[in-house]
């Protein structure tokens, strides 16, 4: 009895060692594929150089904007006219903002502008300011600097982010075009030129 026992037991064991064996080797192959696919990706990221092309788009929207806030003893909403730049970075890290554009009808767009100290920048909750569209709600990057005008007004540039050859790119200099570069991502940056007092 005992030794057919062995005897049926004897497949159960040889198979258990065959999946054992099976699953060691399988293990080492995935980590070496894992080993060369990171090689051939660090290869792939020295080889390359990440370049930033700079779009800007010829067109400024002029806006009145001013202060918005919300009165709890009166209960309601206040907009303080006649807003400035230094009325805004005051207000850091968060100023909502209510403006109106030169010539358009209607109402005004409310603006809730984020600054980010580690990034450097604002985003915005609400109108982005984005002069080519009046309905803009996108995830861009907001600048506030001080305006060069008497008045307050938006303007946009597209930032397109690349990969490129590093040795493409010292061979063809200022003439390169990116037509076989990797292009990864772009990015909307409005810039708000708000009026000084």
């Amino acid at each position: 009895m005992p030794m057919t026992l062995v005897f049926a037991l004897g497949p159960f064991v040889a198979g258990a060692i065959y999946l054992v064996i099976w699953m060691v080797v399988d293990e080492l192959e995935e980590k070496q594929l894992l080993k060369k696919l990171k090689k051939r990706n660090d290869e792939y990221r020295r080889a390359r150089q990440e370049t930033v092309v700079v779009e800007p788009v010829d067109q400024k929207l002029k806006i009145d904007t001013n202060l918005y806030t919300y009165n709890e003893y009166l209960r309601r909403n206040e907009i303080r006219h006649g807003t400035t730049f230094e009325d805004v970075q005051h207000r850091k890290p968060r100023v909502d903002l209510y403006s109106t554009v030169e010539g358009a009808k209607g109402e005004g767009h409310e603006t809730a502008l984020y600054y980010h100290p580690d990034k450097d920048h604002w985003t915005a909750l609400g109108w982005d300011g984005d002069p080519t569209g009046l309905n803009a709600r996108s995830r861009s990057v907001i600048h506030v600097v001080p305006s060069d005008q008497g008045y307050s007004y938006t303007t946009v540039e597209y930032w397109h982010y690349y990969l490129c050859l590093k040795k493409r790119l010292e061979e063809e200099g200022a003439a390169h075009n990116h037509e076989w570069c990797n292009h990864f991502n772009s990015v909307k940056h409005i810039t708000w030129h708000i009026k000084q007092s």
